[in-house]
């Protein structure tokens, strides 16, 4: 029986993680008729793993495409996406990444609203058994959350968690393939306008990020970038520059009263655990969380920064993986 859902998702060399991804898909509980996977062209055993994949298989279908890397677009995570979208034969779509795996009931929890909704999401998180230090000090401010018994904030847009109808994709112009990054965020931003979504908190993408220091601030700092190239989150920026501005005025001021370095420090401690306090029990190394704190005060300075730096350049980001 057909469930009229096709899984979709773009990949250049993910050989490390691309057959968990796989597995998990295949393993839910309620099938999808197609899995579609665009890849741009991968120079590791990505595709060689997808092709005895889909001998095994055949709802996996494999479509290699050089154009979805840097040297043929701007965007090419977005036109992958758009490539397996167009070669999809279902009408209910639903969104998931490399690096990801998924628990065996999140195709019908993320699917199961589109009932009533015309898109639906379930944001990322990541198990306590996989966190680094450094994961759990950018989780929230990379998008993704510490794995609680739900997901307990509505994400900002993420396609590793989106479902939606066909007519949504096609009625938005798809995902816009104007740079490498922030691609999800903008699509989202655009079907949120217009359509009626809803927050599936039981289906999150479960994320391995495995980030340390440097590679934290880097991926917010291309995040940042690509969102200011795109002139988007803009209450963002501009709340990043008013702790800004708080921390300037209150080191001005020390001199005379210490009560606005205490409202900016009482205040960056709310900002860092508001969102995940209730996970705390689960976490083993109490050592961790000045990380948390060191990393949300450090977010403004490298959010703003960058963001000007996009907004001003509008030049494309280089990335390892997709040159």
């Amino acid at each position: 029986m057909s469930n009229n859902i096709s899984v979709i998702s773009t990949i250049l060399n993910e050989e490390k993680s691309i057959e968990s991804l796989i597995q998990s898909l295949l393993n839910q509980s309620i099938q999808p008729d197609e899995i579609i996977i665009v890849d741009g062209g991968s120079t590791d055993r990505t595709c060689e793993i997808l092709e005895k994949l889909s001998q095994k298989n055949k709802r996996l279908k494999v479509i290699i495409d050089p154009t979805c890397s840097l040297k043929y677009s701007n965007g090419p995570i977005a036109r992958g996406r758009n490539i397996a979208i167009k070669n999809s034969n279902n009408s209910i779509i639903v969104c998931a990444d490399a690096g990801c795996v998924y628990k065996n009931d999140w195709l019908d929890e993320i699917t199961t609203p589109l009932k009533e909704f015309d898109f639906s999401f379930g944001g990322a998180c990541v198990e306590e058994k996989n966190i680094t230090s450094w994961d759990f000090a950018a989780a929230p401010f990379l998008g993704f959350d510490l794995a609680t018994k739900n997901m307990h904030r509505s994400p900002t847009g993420t396609a590793r968690s989106l479902g939606f109808h066909k007519y949504v994709w096609d009625e938005s112009g798809g995902f816009p393939e104007t740079s490498l990054l922030g691609e999800d965020t903008e699509f989202f931003i655009k079907i949120n306008e217009k359509f009626k979504g809803y927050f599936a908190d039981k289906a999150p993408a479960y994320y391995k990020p495995d980030y340390d220091c440097f590679s934290a601030m880097t991926r917010l700092a291309r995040y940042a970038q690509s969102d200011g190239m795109k002139f988007i989150t803009k209450k963002r920026i501009l709340f990043m520059l008013c702790r800004i501005f708080i921390f300037i005025f209150a080191l001005m001021n020390i001199h005379n009263t210490f009560i606005p370095i205490l409202f900016y420090f009482l205040l960056e401690i709310i900002l860092a655990f508001r969102f995940d306090v209730r996970s705390f029990r689960y976490l083993k190394y109490l050592k961790i969380i000045p990380l948390r704190l060191f990393f949300s005060m450090c977010v403004p300075w490298i959010f703003s920064i960058n963001y000007l730096t996009g907004f001003l350049l509008k030049k494309n980001q280089l990335n390892e993986q997709n040159l």
